[in-house]
């Protein structure tokens, strides 16, 4: 039972987390878009969000019931900030733009600190994922020489 765990685990760590990271990626990419285009940023924004939600939800109904969130969702919940995140930056800058508070070109600058900023915490949420399954890998193999030695 043990190893069938590991199996599906590994089946997320290779093709859910992935998918999950590119789609934030597309969501960072957003901010290159001009702050006078709300509509367009918000409206991609919320369509990944809503991708994100649905794949979570499934992933959700796949993984045992436990009364704690495992790492796993943690970084999912992450992703999803950020990219609401994303959606509340770009309403403000808007705000900011129409009401002629900031021009286009210092929003430019906003745009790039944040960009900067969330690639920063999803190059630092991978290595977080990324160093907890090495441990986990580790503790599998582990498992499997015990098991493979008393058999």
């Amino acid at each position: 039972m043990i190893y069938m765990t590991f199996l599906h685990a590994g089946y997320y760590d290779k093709n859910i987390m992935p998918l999950l990271s590119i789609l934030n990626l597309v969501s960072i990419s957003i901010l290159t878009l001009n702050a006078d285009d709300y509509f367009q940023r918000g409206l991609m924004s919320l369509n990944i969000a809503f991708l994100e939600v649905g794949l979570r939800m499934t992933l959700d109904s796949h993984l045992p019931s436990v009364g704690y969130q495992i790492k796993m969702q943690r970084i999912l919940n992450f992703f999803f900030y950020s990219i609401l995140w994303i959606v509340l930056e770009s309403s403000i800058l808007k705000f900011l733009v129409e009401n002629e508070i900031c021009s286009i070109s210092f929003t430019r600058k906003i745009d790039l600190v944040m960009a900067i900023f969330l690639l920063c915490n999803q190059l630092y949420l991978h290595l977080v994922y990324v160093s907890f399954h090495r441990l986990r890998q580790t503790a599998h193999d582990a498992l499997k020489e015990s098991y493979d030695d008393r058999y």
